[in-house]
């Protein structure tokens, strides 16, 4: 049988965002010279150094924490009173980014340019020793001495800081992400930090003997959440949200929001949402006067994920943007916000999200929310493919291989070379659309000799490397011994890759759709009776698993083999 696979669309929690590596740099390249005065500046590593080898630099550290995050609030609108607090920054750490550019900011409206020259130039090198071998990917983060200079950064490149959440893995036991952007228009950028230098040598001050722990982040972000950071702050709501504490959860999360932190504000909207889902099973079994009435009902929660959600998406979260153009195009915010749904999508489309330009092509392809349009289906479809998502590439040449009463369809002229970088990369899917693209002569001439040389390379490579290899050989077996095509046709082969799969593959054995495969390459091959035992045995995995979704078509299809008919797919 073959799977007809839509698109696979998933709200993700933003918690999932990948982990940073080590970035340990090794390469050769020299550190820019920067001189005042023509002094060459001093290296930047010894200085962290001194200060983190000092006995009472954990409460110097949370001091300076402290002074730059008052210095940072002070430098748009109160410039004049950067002059104490960037001094106090820099006589606790000299080479602190954030001290030095507010300094620099206090002369130059002083108009003290001598002063204001030496700070932009210690900036300059600061800036330099930051970005040395490093360019703020997980591969490559930047490495930091403190959240604020990792926002002054992002002012002197004029980004704005729209959410920030500390992360830590094995590789990276204490690092930073911050989300920016420049306008509106734009979307969100996504920027890494490394702070585990700090870490061993503030925990232990931190901790006392019986919990200090190598590189155990805690201590430090606890410390630092006490003192309103709002990355520490998401950072523990995201730990307690991940062990379902989701009261306390929302506790940390809901003060984190506040500065306008879009981490926080996604995490909340998805958590009430979880707790509207379970407050509205629980409200309808229960009788309204024995009702609590100092919980918050499924609505208030819903409109709790709601109100997240928008201020979310004020603060450019496309995520945000998915999570609620869907909910409002499946009713859940009412019958009257599917356009508004629409619009959402396409928003968060513009903004690189193939996954809502795919719901939308999914939606006007099978009219299941919105009105069918084959259309629209295919416009949406080939703009997130254009966006080079992988999974948008297959979603859309599978879409035009599926469409019916179309032979003169047309394809992006790209969607070759998409689909020939995937095949390039060992994707044995990208080589079954590129088998059906050659099979209907869709992109490219038709050659039924083309397409069995991809289905056949795609068969290879899923044996050895897909991690999806039984549907792939399904897929490859069910057009190969059904095909309408008789160039195209290969029985035997079809036959040979199910029995192996079969014999290796428990989990495939227990599939209905896979035994129905199997049975039809016997028909193919003209053994009705091994094609009737193994179809039976078909029906019989589809009765136990209540499978009522394939069990007609089952039955069918055993209804031929018994009149000694086999299977004709139309397609490809």
């Amino acid at each position: 049988m073959n799977i007809q696979r839509s698109p696979q669309l998933f709200l993700c929690l933003f918690f999932s965002l990948g982990l940073l590596s080590s970035g340990c740099q090794t390469g050769a390249a020299k550190l820019p010279l920067v001189e005042h005065n023509g002094i060459p500046l001093p290296s930047i590593a010894p200085m962290q150094q001194e200060f983190l080898s000092q006995p009472d630099a954990a409460a110097k550290y949370l001091r300076l924490s402290e002074l730059e995050a008052q210095a940072l609030a002070l430098a748009t609108d109160e410039p004049l009173r950067l002059g104490s607090v960037g001094s106090a920054i820099l006589e606790i750490y000299p080479a602190s980014i954030t001290g030095h550019l507010v300094l620099e900011k206090f002369y130059r409206n002083l108009e003290a340019s001598d002063t204001a020259q030496l700070h932009a130039s210690w900036l300059s090198h600061l800036r330099n020793t930051v970005a040395h071998e490093a360019n703020g990917s997980t591969e490559a983060p930047y490495t930091v001495f403190s959240i604020s200079d990792a926002r002054a950064l992002l002012m002197t490149q004029g980004l704005l800081e729209t959410g920030a959440l500390y992360q830590n893995n094995i590789e990276t036991p204490l690092g930073l992400t911050l989300l920016a952007r420049e306008n509106n228009d734009q979307p969100l950028r996504t920027l890494h930090y490394d702070l585990t230098p700090l870490l061993q040598p503030l925990s232990a001050d931190l901790a006392d003997a019986q919990t200090a722990q190598p590189n155990n982040p805690w201590p430090l972000l606890r410390e630092l959440a006490s003192s309103n950071d709002s990355a520490a702050q998401a950072s523990i709501g995201t730990f307690l949200a991940k062990q379902n504490r989701f009261d306390a959860a929302i506790s940390w999360l809901e003060v984190a929001a506040r500065p306008g932190n879009v981490l926080a504000n996604t995490l909340l909207a998805r958590i009430y949402w979880f707790k509207a889902g379970a407050a509205d099973k629980q409200e309808s079994g229960q009788n309204p006067e024995d009702a609590d009435h100092a919980t918050p009902t499924a609505a208030e929660f819903k409109q709790l994920a709601l109100e997240n959600h928008l201020q979310a998406i004020a603060l450019g979260s496309v995520d945000s943007m998915y999570a609620l153009g869907r909910l409002y195009i499946e009713g859940f915010y009412g019958d009257a916000n599917s356009a508004e749904g629409v619009t959402l999508l396409e928003q968060a489309g513009q903004l690189g999200k193939a996954e809502a330009l795919l719901y939308l092509g999914h939606q006007f392809r099978t009219g299941q929310r919105l009105e069918a349009n084959p259309d629209a289906a295919k416009q949406y479809l080939e703009q997130a493919a254009a966006l080079q998502n992988p999974a948008a590439i297959i979603s859309y040449a599978r879409y035009l291989t599926s469409a019916t009463g179309q032979e003169s369809i047309s394809a992006h002229e790209r969607l070759m070379p998409w689909l020939l970088e995937l095949a390039e990369t060992d994707h044995a899917e990208a080589m079954v659309v590129l088998g059906n693209l050659s099979a209907r002569g869709i992109a490219v001439p038709k050659s039924s000799r083309r397409a069995l040389k991809w289905y056949k390379k795609a068969v290879r490579n899923a044996g050895s490397h897909h991690h999806g290899a039984a549907e792939i050989i399904n897929e490859v077996s069910w057009t190969l011994a059904t095909t309408a095509t008789s160039s195209l046709r290969d029985s035997r082969y079809a036959r040979n890759i199910m029995d192996k799969l079969m014999a290796a593959d428990e989990a495939a054995r227990d599939r209905p759709e896979y035994l129905d495969t199997w049975a039809t390459t016997y028909a193919a091959n003209g053994d009705f009776a091994t094609a009737i035992d193994k179809q039976e045995q078909a029906i019989a995995k589809a009765m136990a698993q209540q499978r009522d979704d394939v069990l007609e078509i089952l039955k069918k299809h055993l209804s031929k083999f018994k009149a000694g008919d086999r299977i004709v797919d139309p397609a490809p």
